[in-house]
């Protein structure tokens, strides 16, 4: 059995770890609190004006099956911008590990499609940028840390003109349900998987008017409206992280007090085991005397 100071030694330094966690859990707590609501709140709209992104692609569809029977690989482009026909999977991940789960499964469910489609890869986040690397899978990819403050995300115009120029831009991360799941999920933020669904099965399209005109209207979803909608992922994936967090934390803090137990039982016992060590030498000590 450990002597008592070892004992003390190790029971000092898991109440550090216990207080190093509870910081932890009570930061992303308040981090989680700070930004669900808005997270939340946003998620229906955007939601919702993906779908009318797709609506608005496809509200000419005489026009686009034009373009798809005219064209040789069925690539179609109703666009102002120049799209190289491409695809892009862009892996939203954490730079700093103690996040539960959750990125592996986004990494996981990323890679999986990754690999059966072969489209351009953006890897956003040192986490995803390792799980990646340590893969069998080789391929080579864009990259930047996920952006930790506002002003951060503000300065993304770089890697938001990089992905304008892909015809179908795919965002992996991990969506938010409640304080115990988080789910990995992939959005289309390009406006194009919806309308192609909708084709296939004849879906019917709402009819637009535009003012001024179909291109400038296009050109507004596919600049400003497609921002919002990779900028929607990002917070997406932020609060499915924090969130993570306070899930580990938890199961830490479990963890270190059981541990905390059963240290300190052991120091009783060693305790007893002292003074009854002390108690039989001094009763050795009077039978010497008499």
């Amino acid at each position: 059995m450990q002597n008592r100071k070892q004992i003390e030694k190790d029971i000092n330094l898991i109440g550090s770890f216990k207080g190093l966690a509870t910081a932890y859990e009570e930061i992303s707590v308040s981090k989680m609190q700070r930004i669900r609501g808005k997270v939340l709140s946003a998620r229906t709209f955007l939601d919702d004006l993906s779908i009318v992104f797709a609506d608005v692609k496809g509200s000419y569809k005489n026009e686009i099956e034009k373009l798809i029977h005219n064209s040789k690989k069925g690539i179609f482009s109703f666009s102002n911008l120049n799209k190289n026909g491409k695809t892009i999977a862009v892996l939203l991940s954490a730079n700093d590990k103690l996040y539960g789960d959750i990125g592996r499964k986004v990494y996981g469910f990323f890679i999986e499609d990754v690999k059966k489609s072969n489209p351009d890869i953006y890897i956003i986040g040192k986490v995803g940028r390792e799980f990646y690397d340590s893969s069998e899978y080789k391929k080579e990819y864009k990259y930047m840390d996920f952006p930790d403050t506002n002003e951060a995300r503000e300065n993304f115009s770089q890697v938001l003109q990089i992905l304008e120029g892909y015809q179908n831009v795919n965002v992996y991360y991990g969506q938010f349900v409640n304080v115990i799941t988080q789910n990995p999920i992939v959005t289309n933020v390009s406006g194009t998987k919806e309308l192609q669904n909708d084709i296939a099965s004849q879906h019917k399209q709402v009819k637009f008017f535009f003012e001024p005109s179909l291109e400038e209207v296009l050109e507004i979803f596919e600049t400003q409206i497609f921002s919002s909608l990779f900028r929607q992922a990002l917070h997406e994936s932020e609060l499915s992280h924090v969130t993570s967090r306070i899930q580990q934390m938890e199961y830490a803090l479990e963890n270190i007090e059981s541990s905390q137990k059963s240290l300190n039982k052991k120091r009783r016992l060693v305790i007893k085991r002292q003074e009854s060590a002390k108690r039989l030498q001094r009763f050795a000590g009077i039978s010497l005397w008499r």
